[in-house]
């Protein structure tokens, strides 16, 4: 009997998680940026303007969805002077998980670096005195509080921030992590799965996510994040960004993916790889012969087997699938740990 692991049923909503405006430093309007990405066959952007949470649900339509969200930076000041380019920081999106959200307490009025920004600001929020700090608990104060406030919590280029292991390992709350971001890479900072591989070998159950970080439209359209859900509209889609029912991409696309018993099947794009990874130096492959690969089909029962050593072992095992077109672009499924799909 198969199991889905990418739903069945509903439809792919092609998204874009990490958009700026003119509203703090991107060069077009909301409305602007609307129309840049639904030109790219895009229905759903995520609003991540920095430091100030500003609602759009008014470019909500029939064939288009904002998705309410903010990002928020915490700056360690022993790195700050010499600018931008020496600095360590940590920057974390927040995406309203309910559209009438419109206020957020860890937005400060005295974390806004961009001046017209300011004229965004609630009265409201305007109050909000949310110490940040560049500290682990400060940060695990902001992600928490922003959590209860039903926020999804993800953190940003890891690698473009000068983040390393002890930095990120340390963070809790966390609902997706960043393994590709358009600015970045195009800088030649290049982010990797590396930050979500560690934190799913811990037992951190985040979900791999890809960001334009679009602040001009050069950024447009660089990578995508392909949602499965019942309907476009808000509560359907956080519904299914919230279970994980999405793969995010630069390129090549995901049609199915599901087990049959203890064998996994992958349909895709015309790729040159498809790759099962786990939490252990167990990998399956399928590698073009010189044809496309457009599907795979791996057995899992060995896997399965040895993953009941012990109640640890089991916990901590998952598998996550990688496709890899010719040109290098790739994409990636969350982890889809063994205590959830084996029955």
């Amino acid at each position: 009997m198969r199991k889905y692991l990418l739903p069945e049923k509903g439809q792919f909503y092609k998204a874009s998680m990490h958009v700026h405006t003119n509203i703090s430093d991107g060069r077009l309007s909301p409305e602007e940026v609307k129309n840049a990405y639904k030109n790219l066959g895009y229905s759903i952007i995520a609003y991540t303007d920095h430091e100030v949470f500003v609602p759009h649900n008014d470019l909500t339509d029939d064939d288009f969805l904002a998705i309410n969200a903010v990002e928020i930076s915490i700056n360690d000041p022993s790195t700050e002077e010499g600018g931008w380019n020496f600095m360590r920081t940590c920057h974390i999106n927040l995406y309203a998980k309910n559209k009438n959200t419109d206020y957020s307490s860890v937005c400060t009025e005295e974390s806004i670096y961009v001046e017209h920004s300011h004229k965004y600001m609630t009265e409201r929020m305007k109050q909000n005195k949310f110490r940040k700090e560049y500290s682990p608990q400060a940060i695990n104060m902001l992600t928490k509080a922003a959590k209860s406030e039903g926020f999804l919590v993800c953190f940003n280029h890891p690698i473009g921030s000068w983040q390393n292991y002890e930095d990120y390992i340390k963070i809790k709350n966390l609902w997706a992590i960043e393994w590709y971001n358009a600015g970045s890479n195009t800088c030649g900072v290049m982010e990797t799965m590396q930050a979500c591989e560690d934190l799913l070998r811990i037992g951190e159950r985040v979900y791999p996510i890809a960001g334009d970080d679009s602040h001009y439209y050069d950024l447009i359209g660089k990578c995508f994040t392909m949602i499965k859900a019942e309907n476009l509209d808000y509560a359907s889609v956080i519904s299914s960004l919230e279970k994980g029912d999405f793969y995010s991409s630069t390129g090549p696309e995901i049609n199915e993916l599901y087990l049959d018993g203890e064998k996994l099947h992958i349909s895709c794009s015309a790729s040159e790889k498809i790759f099962v990874t786990t939490e252990r130096r167990v990998c399956f492959t399928k590698i073009s012969d010189g044809s496309p690969v457009t599907e795979a089909e791996f057995d899992l029962e060995n896997y399965i087997k040895e993953s009941h050593l012990n109640d640890e072992s089991y916990e901590r095992a998952y598998i996550r699938v990688t496709v890899i077109d010719s040109k290098g672009n790739e994409a990636h499924t969350r982890a889809y740990f063994l205590t959830d799909i084996i029955e």
